[in-house]
């Protein structure tokens, strides 16, 4: 309860509409709380007014902010924001460059679904640290109708709730057979968001085995 109002509070007092309007303190302090008062990166991509920015920088004092956004007209750092098109892959391994490494990555960009299935593809294989948390925001894009635009994209018919209802049995790939080469280690849907972790070296060798069971199949 601490840690979800402290997250309200902050959000709510820097503008952004991750509480008032999406509700995400309800869900996102599971899953971040303890990382608190530690130092890593948290990469976010969409920066638009900074108000999100502003945000994790006070919710995670000791920690390195990054942000990526098409526009950066109101950025006045260049050095932890980024220039990022999520319709041009190229501009992400930039990006990772950049930033090395991540142990937090939030999708809040363009939420039209086949760039948050190409950004999660690439940043989450190539940037997110083991043991990593994955969140693309704002789903909701997702069950509009395909003609649909949203900041001059059309929404297509690329589905990222297809995509993750798939991963189910790359996460079970010691029962099922399939190659789980996310290394996902778990997959939450909540409310508007889907947060996906990324297993440990050491979960990764852990599972890494045949299935006791495989007899029964």
């Amino acid at each position: 309860m601490l840690f979800r109002s402290i997250f309200k509070d902050l959000a709510n007092q820097c503008g952004t509409d991750k509480a008032r309007h999406h509700g995400y303190h309800y869900t996102y302090p599971t899953f971040l709380s303890h990382l608190k008062n530690e130092s890593f990166n948290l990469f976010e991509i969409g920066y638009e007014n900074g108000f999100s920015y502003k945000m994790w920088k006070e919710y995670f004092p000791k920690a390195n902010i990054f942000s990526a956004d098409i526009c950066l007209d109101n950025v006045k750092n260049d050095d932890v924001v980024f220039k990022c098109d999520l319709s041009v892959e190229k501009q992400f391994k930039d990006v990772a460059d950049k930033i090395k490494t991540a142990k937090v990555i939030i999708d809040d960009g363009s939420h039209i679904p086949t760039h948050q299935l190409e950004a999660f593809d690439y940043f989450f294989n190539n940037l997110l640290s083991p043991g990593g948390i994955y969140i693309i925001e704002d789903i909701e894009c997702n069950y509009w109708n395909s003609n649909q635009e949203h900041f001059g994209y059309k929404i297509g018919y690329n589905n990222v709730l297809d995509f993750f209802k798939k991963t189910v049995e790359h996460i079970n790939s010691e029962m099922t057979g399939v190659k789980n080469k996310y290394d996902i280690m778990s997959l939450t849907y909540a409310p508007n968001c889907i947060i996906i972790t990324k297993k440990t070296e050491e979960q990764i060798n852990f599972y890494n085995r045949p299935y006791r069971f495989q007899f029964k199949i």
